[in-house]
């Protein structure tokens, strides 16, 4: 892994913020990790059926972010941040950012994944 890798994959989740929000319970670390899972894919599918409708894209993406942000998932969060402002882009352009969109998660589910173990 090169260090531009190393420096996305860290930028991508950050596990010391979710130990600080959840005062280092695991267990309920563990469950709300669970659970931005469950809501990222979630949220993604209803960015891939809000395609061309504006407001939908916007709120979908807006949500996105903010579940990003709770966890600590900066990487996600900015790219999310910028889904939120293409709501009147076109397709295309929607279609480009949810690629980067599922990507990103993928990148912090996997980090997420790691960290809650088998």
């Amino acid at each position: 892994m090169g260090v531009g890798q190393s420096a996305e994959a860290n930028a991508a989740f950050d596990a010391s913020f979710i130990d600080i929000y959840t005062g280092g319970d695991k267990q309920v670390r563990d469950q709300v990790l669970e659970l931005f899972l469950a809501q990222g894919e979630l949220l993604l599918q209803r960015l891939r059926e809000a395609l061309g409708n504006e407001r939908a894209w916007h709120e979908a993406a807006h949500s996105l972010k903010g579940c990003a942000s709770g966890v600590g998932a900066n990487g996600l969060a900015a790219v999310a941040r910028e889904a939120e402002r293409q709501g009147a882009a076109g397709k295309t352009e929607q279609a480009a950012t949810l690629d980067e969109l599922a990507s990103s998660f993928e990148v912090t589910a996997r980090k997420i994944k790691a960290l809650l173990g088998p």
